[in-house]
């Protein structure tokens, strides 16, 4: 009886958190996108709509629209564009990075924030380094699961990371990458598509001007490698 009242009120914590976080972005009808076990903190921008799904644990991020991240995956200090698919256990930003450089590659010897109170003299105060840096996502990006994004990395718009990858270095605009250590294996178009696609920026328009024709030639750009694209009318 006990512990079935403990878990109600868990459970009861957990959706007044994540309406407390819904409220700061005055975004309560799309609750149903975030799931209730979703961890959300520092500044995080969420462009509704946008899902987030069970155990996922954000800190200083934004994510653009109809983009979605799956179950238990940790992002930190990342910029996400629009229409991004992010697979499950994922680790994205966040992670630090150690000078190789240095003498040491311990934070004691360099960082300002470690877990123990003594540091190695004043080193932390001498050394131009800088531990943590933002990732930054493009549009139209498919991370598949249980991948890493190390911080400072840039994914390029319409980019396909491999389940698995450890991606360590910036990835161009619609490359598709696997394997560890991780290589680019091809890219989705010719590259006239490729820019065609990019000026198009139709990730940026509403929803509602992407209309049958529009997307038709969008499909048809792809399909035949022909750069005939302009631009996007609205029907």
């Amino acid at each position: 009886m006990f512990s079935h009242m403990i878990k109600c009120i868990s459970k009861l914590i957990a959706i007044v958190l994540r309406l407390k976080y819904l409220a700061r972005f005055r975004c309560l009808k799309y609750i149903k996108y975030v799931h209730q076990s979703t961890r959300l903190t520092g500044r995080v921008s969420l462009d509704f709509p946008c899902a987030i799904s069970s155990g996922s644990i954000l800190s200083d991020v934004s994510i653009g629209r109809y983009s979605y991240i799956s179950s238990d995956t940790r992002m930190s200090d990342c910029e996400i564009g629009r229409y991004c698919s992010i697979g499950r256990n994922c680790y994205i930003g966040g992670l630090g990075r150690h000078p190789l450089d240095h003498f040491s590659t311990s934070p004691v010897t360099f960082s300002k924030q470690n877990y123990f109170s003594e540091k190695l003299g004043n080193i932390g105060l001498d050394i131009d380094f800088k531990e943590r840096s933002k990732v930054v996502i493009g549009h139209d990006v498919w991370i598949g699961t249980n991948s890493m994004i190390l911080d400072g990395i840039t994914i390029g718009t319409g980019a396909v990371i491999g389940a698995n990858t450890v991606v360590a270095k910036d990835v161009p605009p619609y490359a598709v990458c696997y394997g560890s250590p991780m290589q680019v294996h091809r890219y989705r178009f010719h590259p006239n598509v490729i820019e065609e696609l990019i000026e198009s920026d139709w990730w940026n328009l509403d929803i509602t001007e992407i209309g049958k024709e529009a997307r038709e030639r969008l499909i048809s750009l792809c399909s035949s490698n022909a750069s005939t694209i302009t631009t996007l009318p609205k029907y």
